[in-house]
């Protein structure tokens, strides 16, 4: 969930932060925007914005790779938010 437009950017910078802090990821470089999150400060889907596809991303909050696991499409995004909501490992 993100509570409003200031909180977006927010986590934008900081992923953008966290991607320049490491050499070879697979986000760097590629524009994206957050359209959702499953808490409020460590975990969110964003939209690619040239590939059209998703990517579930985990901040880390210190110079390091943040997770990360490419979702394809819309479908793949529900699957993904359900299982995490199942508690099951995605």
């Amino acid at each position: 969930q993100i509570s409003d437009e200031r909180h977006r950017v927010y986590i934008e910078r900081e992923l953008s932060w966290e991607l320049d802090q490491v050499g070879d990821h697979p986000l760097r470089g590629l524009p994206f925007r957050v359209v959702g999150g499953c808490n409020l400060y460590d975990d969110f889907i964003v939209l690619l914005e040239n590939a059209g596809s998703y990517a579930y991303v985990h901040l880390v909050w210190k110079p390091a790779a943040p997770g990360f696991h490419r979702l394809d499409n819309e479908r793949d995004v529900q699957r993904f938010v359900n299982e995490w909501g199942s508690g099951r490992e995605p």
